[in-house]
């Protein structure tokens, strides 16, 4: 497929673990949250890992802190003054406790801001890993360390603890991108068909999992799991892509940060409105759909009045 076509599949990929994320907060019923809460947030970090690239370390910083720790404290600033005036009993320093340390406990409405200092540490620790571990014991490496934190029970600031369980699901994103086959359209649909009813089966013989609490009943059985479902959501993104302009859910995709940012704060005032968990959904997604686009002129304007204010200050100069 072109390379044009990877790049739309993959904003399909992300938008479907966006839709699952926001359904699972809505709530819609204990299967579903058992179901999508297997693979829903792995999903991230395998393509994380699949578009894994050898950057100097100094630019990977600098590209994940510009993507991930500035959206974190910008995010976690709104959702704070949007909690002062929404959320009764709003407890600002409790927030900011949570939220400049243990972020993956007790966040109070921002829980999904976890995701975003959880990738950061996560891309940084593979790339160390990948940097320094021959690549035929990266795998094992990376297994042992999600090994021992789970017996270990690690509790790190930041969501490291939960990167630490991620690292084997970049690594098999990584993998999967180096032998990953060329496949037509018919292919394409039979194995998404066949990783999803096999990933389906074996999703309800493991116990619920949450990555942000770090709870995965059976490890092994998890990670298998995760990769089987993450691979059929992967196969289906890129067959309805070859078949289907879908150009509302790239848009989802391509924004992506905004709806895991936005999500929670939006769903608290939606219910008021009245109506079952499909009408919140619906609605929830049409409002952050607006504010998502708020969101993008905000930042668009921020980096006009920036670079304005930086050439002046080298004219000066």
């Amino acid at each position: 497929m072109a390379e044009i076509k990877r790049l739309e599949f993959i904003d399909i990929f992300k938008a479907i673990g966006i839709i699952f994320m926001l359904m699972g907060h809505v709530g819609f019923g204990q299967s579903f949250a058992h179901y999508i809460s297997a693979f829903h947030m792995p999903m991230f970090f395998f393509i994380s890992g699949y578009l894994f690239k050898t950057y100097d370390f100094k630019d990977l910083i600098k590209r994940k802190f510009n993507g991930l720790l500035k959206p974190y404290l910008y995010f976690g600033l709104l959702n704070a003054v949007l909690c002062l005036i929404f959320v009764e009993n709003f407890k600002l320093g409790t927030y900011f406790e949570k939220f400049f340390f243990f972020n993956n406990r007790h966040l109070p409405v921002a829980g999904a801001l976890w995701f975003l200092t959880g990738m950061f540490f996560a891309n940084i620790l593979f790339w160390l890993f990948h940097k320094y571990i021959n690549k035929y014991f990266l795998g094992i490496v990376l297994s042992g360390v999600a090994i021992c934190e789970y017996y270990l029970k690690l509790r790190i600031p930041f969501s490291i603890d939960s990167a630490l369980f991620m690292l084997p699901v970049m690594y098999s994103g990584y993998l999967f991108k180096r032998y990953e086959p060329d496949c037509n359209k018919f292919k394409t649909a039979v194995l998404g068909l066949f990783f999803f009813v096999v990933s389906y089966f074996l999703i309800f013989q493991n116990g619920i999992c949450n990555v942000r609490l770090n709870v995965y009943s059976n490890l092994g059985l998890f990670y298998l799991n995760a990769i089987l479902a993450t691979l059929a959501y992967f196969y289906l993104s890129k067959f309805l892509c070859s078949i289907l302009s879908l150009k509302g859910l790239q848009y989802v995709g391509r924004n992506s940060l905004n709806y895991l940012a936005l999500n929670q704060i939006v769903i608290k005032v939606v219910p008021n409105l009245g109506g079952g968990a499909v009408l919140c959904f619906i609605i929830s997604m049409i409002i952050i759909s607006v504010l998502s686009e708020l969101v993008n002129k905000v930042k668009k304007w921020h980096k006009i009045i920036f670079e304005y204010f930086q050439g002046a200050r080298n004219l000066i100069k």
